[in-house]
């Protein structure tokens, strides 16, 4: 009985090893992925100065188009501030962006940054400083 009892769990552990390595070849690989999966290196340009509550475009371009569709969404905060504001967005077209942002009507110096996103991940570029006067 003891005989027959290890070889049935031998059998047993086998198996299941090889349903493991059949279902690890065989998964589905999900495109969605912790980190972006293209180039993330954004630059961002922006005037160094914008009078309050006009309407300033900021642009610019990654390293390397993407091949999938990407969004970038302008952000910014009052340099003092600890959270980021979110503004326009847009899809990202041949790799550039070209997005408007109103100035605040609070005065001082802000810094503005574009976060770019695709499939549930996202990165940010430098953040500009810019002065509200």
């Amino acid at each position: 009985m003891r005989k027959r009892l290890a070889t049935v769990t031998v059998v047993a552990v086998i198996l299941a090893a090889a349903v493991m390595v059949f279902a690890a070849v065989y998964t589905a690989r999900s495109s969605a992925t912790p980190s972006l999966c293209h180039s993330t290196a954004l630059s961002i340009k922006a005037p160094a100065t914008a009078r309050a509550g006009k309407t300033v475009k900021v642009s610019g371009a990654e390293a390397q188009a993407p091949s999938h569709d990407v969004k970038a969404t302008l952000q910014y905060k009052l340099s003092t501030a600890s959270a980021w504001k979110n503004g326009a967005s847009q899809s990202l077209r041949n790799g550039a962006y070209s997005l408007t942002w109103k100035a605040p009507a609070k005065k001082g110096v802000y810094q503005l940054r574009v976060r770019v996103a695709a499939g549930g991940a996202s990165n940010a570029s430098a953040a500009k400083r810019i002065t509200v006067n």
